[in-house]
């Protein structure tokens, strides 16, 4: 999928997931010479990515991306799942985890952890979240196909993301695509 958004003067890529309700999307400024941060900060709104989204067609496309690989760990999150309103499983006396304990013994939740990893490679694949309470969680394998063959059309697109550009993981279901994780590469000439 793919489209030209004239007013952010931004090309936009959606490569499918094997998973068919992911999706990953690819932002490429025109502006070499804005910073990808001041266009994301200053420029994108959220009403701007869903009309981008919108928009995109299916297209021939001769895609040029790095190899990346990006990696994150989030500490405890019971602060913001708390601000989220999610408060019994964290208290002893109010969590009801017999369920998942199979007793009703009482426990809480006393950790949650997240690590997110990204890879793009040459072989089209990527990867992406392990999560679970007290580090103990499941990788789930996100298999990308990436096809670019410019010579089977008479005209293409060409994205080549040899300068700073965006990316994010985004839902394909629902009127509303959501956002699942989005980050910038600024310099694509480097090897992550």
């Amino acid at each position: 999928m793919y489209c030209y958004d004239p007013e952010l003067r931004t090309q936009v890529v959606q490569l499918d997931y094997a998973n068919p309700h992911l999706a990953l999307t690819l932002l490429l400024p025109d502006d070499e010479y804005l910073p990808i941060t001041t266009f994301v900060a200053d420029y994108l709104t959220m009403s701007q990515f869903d009309r981008l989204l919108e928009n995109l067609h299916q297209d021939y496309v001769d895609l040029v991306l790095p190899e990346f690989k990006l990696s994150i760990t989030h500490g405890n999150l019971i602060h913001q799942l708390k601000c989220l309103g999610i408060r019994d499983a964290f208290d002893e006396g109010r969590a009801d985890l017999h369920r998942m304990l199979g007793t009703y013994s009482r426990a809480g939740v006393s950790k949650v952890l997240q690590k997110v990893v990204v890879e793009v490679n040459a072989s089209g694949r990527a990867s992406g979240l392990l999560h679970g309470a007290d580090g103990h969680g499941s990788l789930s394998l996100l298999d990308m196909e990436m096809q670019s063959n410019p010579r089977r059309s008479p005209q293409y697109q060409e994205f080549h993301a040899d300068r700073p550009f965006l990316f994010a993981l985004t839902s394909t279901e629902g009127v509303k695509k959501e956002i699942l994780m989005m980050g910038v590469i600024l310099d694509p000439t480097v090897r992550c």
